[in-house]
């Protein structure tokens, strides 16, 4: 430290040069005492940046060891990117020291701001060598930007405050040493009004307060008024100290007096620039409080003009002072009568005693100045009220705590408020989470600020994190995009108003939204937020589509329905609307249509049923009716009309709606048909005569050539044995032999004719005797497929009739088709029983009439069970054929 100035480049003289101080004066071990134990970083760096030594300020501040910092340069702890940094490294090189505000960089890449000193300086060896030392000056940062916005409240409250706020500027400072009569006499002619608010322009005339900045003092402190004289007098000759003093003055014209009151001070720092003042205007009150000391006539009047309870606790004494309010939460009648502090405490409610006591224990131990505390206080009625108590706590120079004063502010009413307020905001916050609707803020810029669980849903997403601070016009589709934007521009003008869009939600859905948005006001009436309520009409909108698509196809199917439409008026018969079927249908155009009755398109004869069938719908209202009608075309030919009528509104009026099918060929069809079926039943009759007298002439033959013949046989074996005279053993047992022969005869005939027993049997197993004795006397191989058939489930008549046409056709097929594999299939669902025949035979032409009666039986059988018989059959191809029977026919 031998020099502490650099000795080139040249330094600039207007800045005060470091002194250096002699060894003598301080040692190395006191210069690094010093260095040690400074609460700022100190670092010993080479010009170029490089860290020789750091303080124990430096490692706690910046988070590095001593042994880091030799490793880092000046570069790394300070951000030299920022252009004022560089700026004062400049004016260092050429000053030798320079002061600056810079950006810190802890270990941990922390950014914090901090005020940095740097010199130059030249070591005992000549080696040239800087000094920086560095501030962290976060809290001065926060101090100034609590200073700014304090200012800004100062001003406002210079604008709102009831009293005259001024402040007197001189031209230059002056010591605080200068005789008083300088002091007032440069005053007078070297003051200026530099600051003041409305409230004090009016006093002296003016409108606003920039009229008066700039004027002289004494042009509104006229010198030989003696009490303006007396003011200043005891301003500066009692050391500044006056806080208050009565005067009067002229207002700006210099014709009338006015009184005021004015609390004065300076701004002191060895040097005198300004004065200031609080100053009401006192004219009513003229010298009423003119002795009192504005000091405690402030004190006392906000003691007694507040409804806190104001106290004040000398702890040595261990008593407390409050004022009336504090004396009547207390209970205590004579204002002024101090009461042991255990009293106080008393009063507490006993569940917060404990809270406030360990509060004051701990903020005690902190040595805090002050401390606020929230607690219930019983009063002597025994209700209790709530209290938010903040106090000032004053410790001696040992540190011992001897006073405390505050103020207890009655909150109940504002905390009842609170709770009911959040009982009421959980009450709506559950309305609107189970809304189904979509609730929604969104502010000035467009972004969303809070939605409820319906509107998420909507727009696809898992929570209000996902869509909160995004502009919600991104998630509407282009085409809606612009007239969205111009809604909330609207709403933000105080309209409101109501839109329809679609919206694109974050997985991708498309949905039709309908909102209707509204303005949300402060509490000065200004719009800070936009509430909308909006709901899904994707599926309205849907319905809207197809019921357009509906009219359209509605109109579409009424012109060209082929039906004849025709719609008139219950109460007139007058025809309404006809469609085009029924223009051409009767030969009438729509207008000639328009100009006739109902009874026009009927025959005389069908007039009177008519009018009934009307008369009936006119009482009963009639939904629908169907009946059949004999009408005429405009030519005047008739045709039969099958006519459904409904009743309908019809243009405000009560009508029906025909529609008519013209059946008339239908009809024709019908008579043609039911001669058919006599004929084909006369058919079916035959058939059955035919089949009967079949059967009778194969019984006769089979009697007459067969057991017949076996019959006569045995009568001459017996005749023969009855005329020899010796009994004749052989040909009693032959004939025997031959009486069980025709007995087995009879017996098969018999089960050929009659019906087997299959309530008895069962159908299976009949057929399945039935396929065994074929299979006995050919060379057939049958194979059945009905395994698992429920033939429990069929009827007495349909077995009988299944079991016939599997007889009948096994039986043609052993005449006449020469087959040798024959495949049977039986088969049931829901709806039909289906019976399959199939043969490998040499088949036949379908197509040519055959005289036998077997397949015409078959036929007939399945028809009088409501069957269908199908053959197929071609020459060489075998023969398949397959008989249906519904299910309802069981």
């Amino acid at each position: 430290m031998t020099n502490m100035k650099k000795s080139s480049p040249a330094y600039d003289h207007s800045q005060p040069d470091i002194i250096d101080i002699p060894p003598a004066t301080i040692t190395e071990d006191s210069y690094h005492a010093i260095v040690e134990n400074s609460l700022h970083a100190f670092f010993l760096t080479i010009p170029e940046g490089t860290i020789l030594e750091a303080n124990r300020a430096a490692t706690a501040i910046f988070g590095y060891s001593r042994e880091e910092f030799k490793r880092v340069k000046r570069q790394q702890i300070i951000d030299h990117d920022d252009p004022a940094v560089l700026l004062a490294l400049e004016q260092r090189d050429k000053k030798g020291y320079v002061t600056a505000e810079a950006t810190g960089i802890r270990k941990n890449g922390e950014r914090f701001p901090v005020e940095f000193s740097s010199a130059y300086f030249l070591n005992a060896e000549g080696e040239e060598r800087t000094s920086t030392m560095l501030t962290d000056i976060s809290e001065r940062k926060k101090i100034r930007q609590v200073l700014r916005e304090s200012e800004q409240r100062y001003k406002m409250f210079l604008q709102q405050i009831t009293e005259g706020i001024w402040r007197v500027d001189l031209d230059k400072p002056l010591p605080v040493t200068t005789p008083p009569e300088e002091m007032i006499a440069y005053t007078y002619n070297h003051a200026f009004i530099a600051e003041c608010n409305d409230t004090f322009a009016r006093m002296y005339g003016f409108k606003t307060a920039a009229e008066m900045v700039g004027l002289p003092l004494k042009t509104l402190l006229p010198r030989e008024n003696p009490v303006n004289q007396g003011f200043l007098v005891s301003f500066f000759t009692n050391g500044f100290k006056i806080k208050e003093q009565v005067s009067y003055e002229y207002d700006k014209d210099g014709n009338q007096f006015i009184y005021v009151n004015n609390m004065a001070g300076i701004v002191e720092g060895g040097f005198i620039q300004s004065a200031w003042g609080i100053q009401r205007d006192i004219t009513a009150q003229k010298k009423a409080e003119a002795e009192l000391v504005l000091a405690n006539e402030r004190n006392d009047l906000i003691s007694r003009a507040t409804n806190d309870a104001v106290w004040d606790w000398d702890i040595k004494t261990n008593r407390i002072w409050g004022n009336d309010t504090y004396h009547l939460l207390m209970g205590i009648d004579q204002r002024d009568t101090p009461y042991d502090y255990s009293s106080f405490i008393e009063k507490i409610h006993p569940d917060d005693r404990d809270k406030v006591l360990s509060n004051f224990n701990r903020a005690l131990e902190k040595k805090s100045s002050t401390i606020t505390e929230e607690f219930r206080c019983i009063l002597s009625d025994g209700s209790y009220r709530i209290f938010f108590d903040r106090a000032y706590m004053l410790y001696d120079d040992d540190g011992v705590l001897y006073r405390m004063s505050g103020a207890m502010q009655d909150i109940t009413e504002q905390k009842n408020a609170e709770q009911a307020l959040a009982e009421s905001e959980n009450r709506l916050r559950t309305i609107v989470d189970a809304e189904p609707e979509c609730i929604k803020v969104i502010n000035e810029e467009g972004e969303l600020i809070d939605m409820n669980p319906a509107g998420l849903a909507m727009l696809e997403a898992e929570d209000l994190e996902q869509l909160k601070g995004r502009k919600i016009a991104e998630v509407v589709s282009p085409l809606y995009r612009e007239a969205f934007i111009q809604l909330h521009n609207e709403v933000f003008k105080g309209k409101s108003g109501k839109l329809q869009f679609e919206v694109t939600g974050l997985k991708g859905t498309r949905r039709f939204l309908e909102t209707h948005a509204v303005p949300l006001k402060n509490e000065t009436g200004g719009i800070t937020e936009i509430l909308g309520i909006t709901r899904d009409i994707t599926e309205n909108k849907k319905a809207e589509a197809l019921l357009l698509a509906s009219e359209e196809r509605y109109r579409y199917l009424f012109n060209n329905n082929p039906l004849s439409i025709v719609i008139w008026d219950i109460d007139t018969l007058e025809i309404s609307e006809v469609n085009k079927t029924a223009n051409e249908l009767y030969g009438y155009s729509r207008e000639a249509f328009l100009k006739l009755t109902v009874l026009d398109l009927r025959p005389e004869i069908e007039h009177r049923r008519f009018l009934d069938m009307v008369q009936q719908a006119r009482q009963n209202n009639f939904t629908k009716k169907t009946m059949i009608w004999k009408h005429l075309t405009r030519k005047g030919e008739t045709f039969i009309m099958e006519i459904s009528s409904h009743n309908i509104i019809y243009n405000g009026k009560k009508s029906v709606l025909a529609l008519g099918n013209n059946i008339t060929e239908k009809v024709m069809l019908e008579n043609s048909l039911a001669e058919e079926r006599e004929i084909r039943q006369q058919q079916i009759t035959d058939a059955v005569i035919l089949g009967q007298e079949k059967e009778r002439s194969q019984l006769g033959e089979e009697l007459h050539d067969n057991i017949n013949q076996i019959l006569a046989t045995t009568r001459l074996y017996i005749d023969r044995a009855l005329q020899d005279p010796h009994p004749r053993n052989d040909l009693i047992k032959e004939s025997k032999n031959l009486l069980e022969k025709a007995m087995t005869e009879i017996r098969k005939l018999s089960k050929s004719l009659l019906p087997p027993s299959l309530g008895e049997m069962g159908l299976l197993d009949a057929l399945d005797e039935l396929t065994e004795n074929i299979v006995g006397v050919n060379t057939l191989k049958i194979i059945k497929e009905w395994k698992h058939f429920p033939e429990e489930l069929l009827s007495d008549k349909i077995k009988l009739t299944l079991f016939r046409i599997v007889q009948e056709q096994l039986s043609n097929i052993s005449k006449h088709a020469k087959a040798k594999r024959v495949t049977i299939r039986l088969k049931m669902n829901d709806q039909l029983i289906r019976l399959q025949i199939i043969d490998d035979g040499i088949g036949f032409n379908t197509a040519v009439k055959r005289s036998g009666l077997g397949l015409r039986n078959m036929a007939s059988r399945a028809e009088l069970n409501k069957g269908t018989l199908l053959i197929i059959s071609q020459p060489g191809e075998g023969c398949e054929i397959e008989a249906t029977f519904p299910v309802e026919a069981m």
